[in-house]
């Protein structure tokens, strides 16, 4: 039983062609609680979902929410920036309202992304990852690289929400508690 949840992110995962699943992320835009402050029902979360998801450059990527308030929306997007593990910066706000790539930041090691931000020049090879789902927070973090690009343009990077592509995928939340644990509800499948 979970006494007091920090956050609720919607959960979405694809199926890989080996079966396994492939995490495309966590929103917590746009997660709705009923009047007793519990996410809706197991029916209600295909319903609340536009079967939409976040692309940069025309390919499908695995972003993770990081930082909300009334003026802004700030993700993560895990890649290999040049060779090194690192994040994609993407922000959402009035100035931008359809998102934009702020930058990048690498990691120092496995568990700590470097404080400064990375602009990202002409010829920068970027490839996209998806985090391996594993329910368990002990878990050790498996990326599986699922698209490339070379930026050459700013149209490289643009940022848009778009259909995910066809495929097998399952839609959840993940609850976070007071302590940093995640709790996942129950998954709905579908195909797209």
């Amino acid at each position: 039983m979970i006494l007091h949840t920090r956050k609720i992110y919607a959960v979405l995962l694809s199926q890989a062609p080996d079966g396994r699943w492939l995490s495309y992320g966590m929103d917590g835009d746009g997660v709705t609680l009923n009047s007793l402050g519990q996410i809706e029902s197991q029916s209600a979360p295909l319903g609340q979902w536009n079967g939409k998801w976040i692309r940069i450059g025309g390919k499908n990527v695995a972003a993770y929410m990081t930082f909300a308030d009334s003026r802004s929306l700030h993700y993560t997007v895990p890649v290999l920036f040049n060779g090194e593990r690192s994040d994609l910066i993407l922000r959402y706000d009035e100035k931008n309202p359809g998102g934009v790539v702020v930058g990048v930041r690498r990691h120092l090691n496995d568990q700590t992304p470097d404080k400064g931000i990375t602009t990202i020049k002409k010829n920068d090879h970027i490839v996209y990852l998806c985090q391996e789902f594993q329910p368990d927070d002990d878990a050790s973090v498996r990326y599986q690289p699922v698209d490339s690009i070379v930026a050459k343009k700013t149209k490289d990077l643009r940022v848009n929400l778009t259909s995910v592509p066809s495929g097998t995928y399952r839609y959840g939340y993940c609850v976070v508690d007071l302590y940093g644990r995640k709790h996942y509800t129950r998954f709905t499948e579908f195909k797209q």
